[in-house]
């Protein structure tokens, strides 16, 4: 256990008094003079907004002093969920394309086929890049810094991964546009590198990015491949990034590479 504002080990979190888990006393950090975790008293919503700020406190809480062995399903739970929600999106997404588009539309268009068979493809579309993901970013953590504790590495990615039930909004108001998709993939991938900073204390943020920026380029091509190979959506690049000219198409595709999921490339 550590002190959220100072990073400075505690023998205890708070005390309790009397029966039940309500009547507690948080603890006082000896180093810095503050409470140890003040997160313990607040609820979902105000931890999850701080998650969203990339606050380092809450990293530090949800990492040091939450996530273990016997909570570990709770992250794995939240992990299907957020892949659920990356589902809907692309789903969303298609319907939408389809609705706008209805000359593309043909019988063998993937919006034609059985619902059942959509709805399965996108969730082993999205449980495929999640997967080679954190296998790409365990292994660079492994060969490049000697790091061995994979559940603690996979919980942080996972629970600073939350930004990406944001397009969930744009979707509701219609302002799900590509650019806005990017912007969050590379929010994302910002909240991973701060967790992981957090987690390798001992370790620069600028040589955690680089290893996040070469795990996601790995997953990047897998969804690439992966969708060539099934024939099933062909990729295309970003209207926004053709309209920008000819001497910044290939800082174009190369953002758009690193960024490329299931969402963004459909």
């Amino acid at each position: 256990m550590k002190c959220v504002e100072c990073c400075a080990p505690v023998s205890y979190l708070y005390t309790k008094f009397g029966r039940g888990n309500q009547n507690i006393r948080l603890a006082q950090c000896d180093n810095c003079k503050k409470f140890a975790d003040k997160y313990i008293e607040l609820d979902f919503v105000l931890l999850s907004i701080d998650v969203i700020l990339m606050k380092p406190q809450v990293y530090r809480h949800l990492l040091f002093n939450s996530l273990n062995s016997r909570n570990f399903r709770n992250v794995l739970n939240f992990a299907f969920l957020v892949i659920l929600f990356d589902v809907f999106l692309i789903w969303s997404r298609l319907e939408t394309r389809a609705t706008q588009f209805p000359l593309s539309v043909t019988k063998e268009s993937f919006v034609s086929r059985p619902i059942a068979l959509q709805y399965l493809f996108l969730l082993f579309l999205c449980i495929s890049e999640t997967i080679v993901y954190h296998l790409a970013l365990l292994l660079l953590l492994r060969l490049c810094l000697g790091w061995r504790l994979f559940q603690s590495a996979c919980g942080a990615v996972i629970m600073s991964s939350s930004t990406k039930m944001l397009p969930v909004f744009m979707v509701i108001w219609d302002y799900d546009v590509p650019a806005a998709a990017m912007v969050v993939e590379w929010v994302v991938l910002l909240s991973n590198t701060e967790a992981l900073s957090i987690l390798l204390e001992n370790v620069s943020f600028f040589r955690i990015g680089l290893l996040v920026f070469f795990a996601s380029l790995c997953r990047s091509v897998f969804v690439y491949g992966l969708l060539h190979v099934l024939t099933f959506l062909p990729l295309q690049p970003p209207a926004h990034c053709m309209s920008l000219g000819p001497h910044l198409s290939f800082l174009c595709k190369l953002v758009h590479s690193v960024t490329l999921t299931t969402q963004t490339a459909v």
